[in-house]
Parts: C-alpha cells; structure tokens; sequence
C-alpha cells in the first residue's frame, strides 16, 4: 500500500491509496487516523509532497563522525537547518538550498 498526497481534478488536496493505473482511492479519514478508502477511484491531477509541514528542523547529531571521515577540523556546532515550508520541493522538482547553506 502506498499512501500519495496529490491535488484531485478540482484542486483539492487529498490523501490517498495509489492505484497501479495512476489514480487514487481517497482516504474516508485523517492520515493519522485511519486507513479506510473510498471505493470511487480519484484522478491525480499531481503529486505533492507526503506531509505538509508547517517546520522543518534538522540537526545533525552525527558531524563529528561526518568530520572525521572527511578530514576536517570537528566543528564548533553541529550541523543546524531549519526550513519553512514554501522551502520544500515537491516530487519531481528541484530544491536548491541557499547559498549561505553552501558555504559552511
């Protein structure tokens, strides 16, 4: 079973079951609450991201390791990104990080 999250014929933003032609049976509930279908395939107009975050917060835990491997000086601070949603990228699309991110 794989859950997409996509924009229906009329726009709207809907979870759902993928089928093997393309389209989708709709989720009845919220993702989190169950997994119950409709039985009226739905057509994907596209596919969105899986969840729509309102933040995103990543540290890495492991830059010393990551540090070492590479040779480099172990960094005063871990490794910190923290992203807003219009920052993410939805399949099939291209994300750039910022260029300040690049330079560290």
């Amino acid at each position: 079973m794989k859950i997409v999250r996509y924009l229906n014929a009329t726009g709207q933003t809907r979870h759902g079951v993928l089928q093997p032609d393309g389209t989708a049976l709709p989720l009845i509930h919220d993702l989190f609450t169950s997994r119950e279908t409709s039985s009226t395939p739905e057509a994907i107009s596209q596919l969105l991201a899986p969840l729509d975050p309102r933040v995103i917060f990543c540290i890495g835990l492991n830059y010393r390791k990551h540090a070492a491997e590479g040779k480099q000086p172990i960094p005063p601070l871990s490794g910190r990104l923290h992203e807003i949603p219009r920052r993410r990228a939805e399949p099939r699309r291209t994300h750039r990080p910022p260029a300040s991110f690049a330079q560290r």
